[in-house]
């Protein structure tokens, strides 16, 4: 694995100070390059680099950019691949049951007759089995990679 390093010269009211070492470990998916924009440097000047980083890894396939991956990466989560059709088709059919129920609830506050404590059941039930998808097929999981 490669380490990657970056300090910041901070510069106010003629006075300048270098900013604290940001050290960190390139997992193997990602590779990273530092190249100066220009070959001259003149003191007081301002020097501009490009980093250019190559994500090797299936995150390409997550439709997430390569920003939001790279951050992902550096905080040691690994981003999962973007689910197909079939997990927005239930996401939408979930989201039609909730919706259900919400008219139901609002035809019993009408009517006054149903079972509040099923209907309360039924609705948390419907949450966790939302929430429980999102964790499986959207969120980033935690990475068994370490950094320095």
């Amino acid at each position: 694995m490669a380490t990657i390093t970056n300090q910041a010269a901070l510069s106010y009211n003629g006075v300048t100070t270098l900013s604290n070492i940001a050290v960190g470990e390139l997992v193997e998916v990602l590779t990273a390059t530092k190249t100066a924009a220009d070959t001259t440097y003149t003191a007081g000047g301002i020097k501009t680099f490009v980093i250019s980083l190559v994500n090797s890894s299936a995150a390409a396939l997550t439709g997430l950019t390569e920003t939001a991956v790279f951050r992902l990466l550096l905080r040691s989560y690994e981003p999962k691949e973007k689910p197909d059709e079939r997990f927005y088709e239930k996401m939408r059919e979930l989201s039609a049951i909730g919706s259900n129920i919400n008219q139901l609830a609002a035809k019993t506050n009408t009517l006054g007759f149903i079972d509040a404590p099923m209907l309360r059941r039924e609705a948390e039930r419907w949450h966790r089995f939302q929430a429980n998808i999102e964790a499986i097929y959207l969120r980033p999981g935690a990475s068994k990679l370490k950094w320095q």
